[in-house]
C-alpha cells in the first residue's frame, strides 16, 4: 500500500516536465496569440485511474490588431489523460473541463475578428510531423466535455449587434472515440441578452437545453432524440438531423414544436412583464408554436426557415393594470428562403385583442422583394 501511494504521488512529478513541454509546444504552434498560465497541477489522486493535468489562471491575449485584448481567460483548464498512454508517444485525452471561462469575441467594422487565431495546417508541417517519429502526439478520445460557470460576450460592430451569456453551464458526455455513439447534452444559460441596433430582442432570459443525440462520427451526421429547449417559460421540443458532409456545408432538417401550450409562456418573453411580478399574472388561453429549418448553410446561402405561431382566446390581468387584456387571438406565419431571399414572406394574418372593452386589430403582410 505504501508503494502504491508513493507511486501515485511520484508519477505526476516524474512526467510533469514532459507533459508541460508538450503542452507548450502544441499551444505555441497552434494559435496566433499569447497564451499564459500561473501554475500547473498534475495529479493521479484526484483523477484516478486517469492522470489529471490542470492549468491555473489561463489567459489568451490577442496580437496584431487585437494586441493586448484578452480573448479568453479561465480559472482552470483541466484534462484527464489515459495514464498508460503517458508512457507512449500518443497521449490520449479522455475529458476536458473549462472552469469559469470568460470569453470576449469581437468583430470590427472592417470584418476582422479577434477569435480567428488558429494557425492553419500546412503540407510542410504535416511532412515534418510524419518524419519526426520521436515526437509525442495528443489524441482526443473524449468521454466528457464540460464548461462551468462561463461568461461569454460577443460584439459585432459591423452588424451593430451584441450578445451576452452569463452563468453558462454545458456538459457533453458519451464515448466520442467510437464511430457510432449516443451523446447527452445538458446546457443552462441563466441570463441571455441579444441586442441589435439598440433594441433588446431578448433580455436576461433563461435558456435550458437537454438533448439525446445519436452521432455518426464517420459521416458527421447527428440525429436528435428526446430534445427540449426552454426559453423562460416557453418549452419547445425538437427532432431531426444535422450533418457536416464537408468543411464548408452544414445540412439541416430540424423541426421544432411547442411543448408548453399556455398563453402565459409567450408573455414570459416580454421583459417588462417577466422581470417584475410574473408569478402574480393571471392568464388563460392557448399557444402553439411550430417550425422547421431545412437546407444547407455555408458561405453563400442559408437554410429555409418556416415558422408559425397561434394564440387562441388569450387573457391576462397584470396586478398594476386597472383593466384586463382579453380575446387575444394571433396568427403569424414567417417563411425565410436562405437561397432566394426575395421569396421571404411575413404574414400576420390576425392580431386581435381587447383592452378594457376596446378592440384592437392589425394585419401585416410583407412580400417580395425583401
Amino acid at each position: 500500500i505504501v508503494v502504491l501511494f508513493a507511486a501515485l504521488i511520484a508519477v505526476p512529478l516524474v512526467f510533469k516536465g514532459q507533459l508541460m513541454k508538450k503542452v507548450k509546444e502544441e499551444v505555441n504552434k497552434s494559435v496566433y496569440a499569447k497564451v499564459e498560465w500561473s501554475d500547473v497541477s498534475i495529479s493521479l489522486l484526484s483523477g484516478f485511474p486517469d492522470l489529471k493535468v490542470g492549468l491555473k489562471d489561463v489567459s489568451v491575449v490577442g496580437i496584431n490588431n487585437f494586441g493586448g485584448d484578452t480573448l479568453v481567460a479561465f480559472d482552470e483548464f483541466a484534462l484527464k489523460l489515459d495514464l498508460f498512454s503517458v508512457f507512449s508517444n500518443s497521449i490520449r485525452i479522455k475529458s476536458i473541463l473549462l472552469d469559469k471561462p470568460v470569453v470576449y469575441a469581437i468583430t470590427l467594422e472592417d470584418g476582422s475578428v479577434n477569435y480567428d487565431i488558429a494557425i492553419p495546417d500546412t503540407a510542410a508541417a504535416v511532412e515534418e510531423e510524419v518524419s519526426d517519429t520521436s515526437s509525442m502526439d495528443m489524441v482526443i478520445k473524449l468521454k466528457r466535455f464540460e464548461i462551468r460557470d462561463a461568461r461569454i460576450y460577443y460584439v459585432d460592430k459591423a452588424g451593430d449587434m451584441s450578445a451576452e451569456m452569463e452563468d453558462f453551464d454545458f456538459l457533453l458526455s458519451g464515448d466520442m472515440s467510437e464511430s457510432f455513439t449516443d451523446l447527452t447534452i445538458s446546457s443552462v444559460i441563466s441570463s441571455l441578452t441579444f441586442n441589435m441596433e439598440g433594441l433588446d430582442y431578448i433580455k436576461n432570459a433563461r435558456l435550458e437545453i437537454n438533448s439525446l443525440i445519436k452521432a455518426d462520427l464517420v459521416k458527421y451526421i447527428f440525429t436528435f432524440g428526446e430534445t427540449s429547449m426552454k426559453l423562460n417559460d416557453i418549452i419547445l421540443g425538437m427532432e431531426g438531423t444535422f450533418g457536416m458532409p464537408n468543411d464548408v456545408d452544414m445540412d439541416m432538417d430540424i423541426r421544432f414544436f411547442s411543448k408548453e401550450t399556455a398563453f402565459k409562456s409567450l408573455l414570459s418573453m416580454v421583459p417588462a412583464i417577466y422581470t417584475q411580478d410574473f408569478a402574480g399574472l393571471k392568464t388563460s388561453g392557448s399557444l402553439e408554436v411550430k417550425g422547421a429549418v431545412t437546407g444547407t448553410m455555408n458561405d453563400t446561402q442559408m437554410p429555409k426557415i418556416d415558422l408559425s405561431m397561434q394564440v387562441k382566446d388569450g387573457y391576462f390581468a397584470y396586478p398594476d393594470l386597472p383593466k384586463s387584456v382579453e380575446n387575444v387571438n394571433i396568427d403569424v406565419k414567417i417563411f425565410y428562403d436562405g437561397v432566394m431571399e426575395d421569396s421571404t414572406r411575413v404574414d400576420v394574418n390576425k392580431f386581435h385583442l381587447g383592452i378594457a372593452g376596446n378592440p384592437f386589430d392589425m394585419a401585416l403582410h410583407i412580400i417580395t422583394p425583401m
